[in-house]
């Protein structure tokens, strides 16, 4: 009987760690006339922000990726509307590419510049923006794109859990 007590006790704990849970919802825009490929660039920061909330123990969700323009990234009532009451905080997201092209030996190929990064934190039940930062992506020391995106995520999560 003795070992049952602490045991329970432990397991409530546990039980109102989970329950009082920092929920967050992602919302990630990327301007429409982006190039092709830009939709999977603005999945992978989802998904590293995604994992970095894992990490840390808090409970994420997200809608469905939007190619619009920043005006979109504005409207936050809006972007409020898509998710339930559940989520306690709501972080957008606007990235903005355009074409380039890359020197190769023989000739030119396509790519995509990363031009613009900008987010910011909403609470959910205010509707008040409590945190917003613009990123330079050219300032990112990374070379390779990718690995862009991901020094980015780490950013954004890191501020995003100091601020929460």
């Amino acid at each position: 009987m003795k070992k049952r007590i602490p045991i329970v006790l432990v397991c409530c704990m546990m039980l109102s760690g989970a329950l009082y849970a920092k929920t967050i919802g992602f919302a990630c825009i990327y301007n429409s006339d982006a190039p092709t490929g830009s939709a999977e660039l603005t999945m992978a920061l989802e998904t590293e922000l995604f994992e970095f909330c894992f990490d840390y123990g808090i409970v994420a969700t997200s809608i469905e990726c939007i190619a619009e323009n920043d005006e979109r990234y504005e409207k936050n009532a809006s972007l409020l509307k898509r998710f339930d009451s559940s989520v306690d905080y709501v972080v957008v997201v606007y990235c903005e590419y355009k074409q380039a092209s890359i020197n190769t030996v023989n000739r030119q190929q396509p790519a995509i510049k990363w031009q613009r990064l900008q987010w910011k934190c909403l609470d959910f039940s205010s509707q008040k923006v409590i945190f917003e930062e613009r990123i330079d992506p050219s300032t990112i020391p990374e070379n390779e794109l990718r690995l862009k995106i991901k020094s980015a995520g780490q950013s954004i999560g890191t501020t995003m859990v100091e601020t929460l």
